[in-house]
């Protein structure tokens, strides 16, 4: 497991029940996965992504993006960076080959200026902008999107690559699934299950983990089958 902190990756290898850390010069925030060796790191005051390896502890490529680079996600071979220039918010992807990494690129537009927080699978693109979450399709087109009047302040997501998304609530201590639709939800995790300000989530489909990071320093990590 892989989590940012203001100084750099701090990683628990659960294997072997040890941790290390690698520094880094600018503040870390998001962080996806490329392969069991390598992540890709963003920050909100960078115009770049970082392809970091787990194994070396070095930045092997700098990625430059098209403005102060947020949430990234990798999917399919692409990596997807919700990027802001100027008020407009939307989000670079970048195809990677085996000729020449991470160099194509394209841009999706988005609905919102205010989005922080991305994910993107099995054909779907995931965005939360202030208190709403979107569904989208990989051109940008909303597929649904979902509000609650109790639940502002919606941050992070994941989804479970069948159209469902969980997503962390920062006013309400909670962590929603939102079923596909956006119809449909309910609260699955909250203050009585030990969340205090939750930020960062992520799905581990392979598993069936959901794991949460408190804006505290705690990780919950539970069973979402």
């Amino acid at each position: 497991m892989v989590f940012t902190d203001s100084k750099g990756l701090l990683i628990y290898d659960t294997t072997i029940d040890a941790t290390d850390y690698i520094p880094l010069s600018e503040k870390p925030r998001y962080v996806t996965e490329i392969d069991n060796e390598t992540v890709a790191v963003s920050s909100d005051w960078d115009w770049d992504i970082r392809i970091i390896s787990l194994t070396t502890k070095e930045v092997s490529r700098t990625i430059q993006t098209s403005g102060y680079c947020y949430g990234v996600s990798f999917y399919d071979n692409k990596l997807y960076a919700a990027f802001k220039n100027g008020n407009k918010v939307d989000v670079q992807v970048i195809d990677r080959d085996s000729q020449n990494e991470f160099q194509k690129s394209n841009v999706v537009p988005v609905f919102s200026d205010s989005v922080r927080y991305i994910t993107v699978n099995n054909g779907k693109l995931f965005y939360t902008a202030e208190s709403i979450l979107y569904c989208c399709d990989l051109k940008g087109k909303i597929q649904w999107q979902f509000s609650d009047d109790k639940h502002s302040c919606l941050l992070g997501v994941t989804s479970d690559g069948n159209g469902n998304a969980f997503v962390s609530c920062l006013s309400a201590h909670a962590v929603l699934l939102v079923l596909s639709g956006g119809k449909k939800y309910r609260e699955i995790l909250n203050r009585s299950s030990g969340l205090t300000l939750p930020r960062g989530i992520h799905f581990a489909k392979d598993n069936n983990i959901l794991l949460v990071c408190n804006k505290t320093g705690k990780v919950s990590i539970v069973n979402a089958k």
